[in-house]
């Protein structure tokens, strides 16, 4: 395919036929020991260098950032801040909210409301889960993107705040 058409419409096939795959479930998963993922993460490298038509010991990184194509994992963190998102503005049925993140009830304010509480786990495993990143990455964020008003608003800029 690379031969007949322009990078445009490979970079569309990528989102098209790639994407999805690589994303699918990507909050649940995607953090997990780099030898499952490892054959993932090179093999989405090999797609941009050929989109590129760059030789194959070519540094990735200058090439993601040309096609504007999020690396493995700037993907997960940009799900998992949707997710934050979500959960944040009730977004998500109840079940699935109480299941991610417990907020403790206050009847007062403080200057941390706007914060996930992160809970310790004292095994590496366990910060491997969407328990534990959702409320770091969030926590992480500046507090101007924590107050958009809508999710496509919010999308937009995470992926300019995760691409700087």
């Amino acid at each position: 395919l690379r031969p007949k058409v322009n990078t445009k419409l490979l970079i569309t096939v990528y989102n098209t036929l790639i994407l999805p795959h690589l994303t699918y479930c990507i909050t649940t998963w995607g953090k997990t020991y780099k030898k499952y993922t490892k054959d993932l993460i090179t093999t989405q490298k090999k797609i941009v260098r050929i989109i590129t038509y760059s030789p194959r010991l070519t540094p990735s990184a200058p090439l993601f950032s040309r096609l504007h194509i999020m690396p493995f994992a700037q993907l997960y963190i940009y799900h998992t801040l949707i997710l934050a998102y979500k959960l944040i503005n009730n977004a998500l049925p109840n079940i699935v909210a109480q299941s991610l993140c417990s907020h403790p009830t206050r009847s007062y304010s403080t200057r941390n409301d706007h914060r996930i509480p992160l809970t310790f786990r004292n095994l590496t495993t366990s910060r491997f889960g969407i328990k534990y990143n959702i409320p770091r990455f969030y926590n992480e964020l500046p507090s101007h993107l924590k107050t958009l008003n809508s999710l496509s608003t919010f999308k937009k800029q995470i992926k300019i705040h995760l691409t700087i």
